[in-house]
């Protein structure tokens, strides 16, 4: 099966459809195009739009059991919004438990993609817990559900595997201290961040207006790793990395290596371009 970030040559993700969504907004009336996607996944080129941290009193509350939606080749953030396609029959025995009851469950990816009917040793051991904020049903007898991330979490043990999984999980925090050096991670991310933007074709210029009003270390470290194209095993390290200075360190490197590509390129383009028109 392709892996989503090979299929996405762009090093920043975020797309000009992608929306923000409040706390209290209705959902009804909220589209998604989802003419392209892969099972249990995230459809082709989508990239995941972040939501304002919810107030700790209104998130639901995280249970000690939880339903575990196996997802390939995609790794989701806290923070961020995602459609997700489910086209496994265990999935769809989850999805339609979670339309009757709690909408919260838990999401993790797969070691290996290929894997059909995952068990614990295909699976990372930290994901993200999420709510189910809408399901909708696909023309090819998929369905897709739009999640929410609200927190990284453990797996201790699968207790379920029929009809679908069932872990137990504790939640992950974020770890930090505001100190200078964190501050400057921080400022060093949005400096290669924003020069990534502008280098990168066909990302909206809201990208930097939502990177810029993300006030929390930690959950703007999860919208820069949710949007960089990265293979899956580099965005899961960096999921399970609950120091937030650390996960800043990681983040930095991948977008020097990307800025790198992209002024190469960039230098490559207006070269040949030159020659040409001296030919011409």
């Amino acid at each position: 099966m392709p892996d989503n970030d090979s299929d996405n040559p762009t090093p920043f993700q975020l797309t000009s459809d992608d929306s923000l969504v409040d706390d209290d907004s209705s959902l009804d009336d909220f589209e998604i195009d989802l003419s392209d996607v892969e099972p249990d996944g995230l459809p082709h080129g989508r990239s995941m739009a972040p939501l304002d941290e919810p107030d700790p009193k209104r998130r639901p509350r995280i249970p000690d059991l939880l339903p575990i939606l196996a997802i390939r080749d995609t790794v989701v953030f806290p923070g961020t919004i995602v459609p997700l396609t489910v086209g496994r029959e265990k999935s769809k025995l989850l999805v339609a438990d979670i339309v009757k009851g709690s909408k919260v469950i838990g999401v993790v990816a797969q070691q290996r993609g290929e894997v059909e009917d995952p068990t614990l040793d295909d699976l990372y051991r930290v994901g993200t817990v999420v709510t189910v904020l809408k399901k909708l049903e696909l023309g090819d007898g998929s369905q897709s559900i739009i999640v929410h991330g609200l927190t990284r979490f453990g797996i201790e043990e699968l207790t379920q595997t029929d009809p679908y999984l069932i872990a137990r999980a504790h939640p992950r925090e974020d770890t930090f201290i505001e100190t200078t050096e964190l501050e400057a991670l921080i400022e060093t991310a949005k400096r290669l961040a924003r020069r990534v933007i502008e280098l990168t074709p066909g990302v909206p210029e809201e990208a930097l207006t939502i990177m810029d009003n993300i006030a929390k270390p930690g959950s703007l470290a999860d919208f820069l790793a949710a949007n960089l194209s990265l293979e899956i095993v580099h965005k899961q390290e960096m999921l399970e990395t609950f120091d937030v200075p650390e996960r800043f360190r990681k983040i930095n490197k991948a977008l020097a290596t990307q800025l790198e590509i992209l002024e190469l390129s960039n230098k490559i383009h207006s070269q040949v371009k030159s020659q040409i028109d001296k030919t011409q």
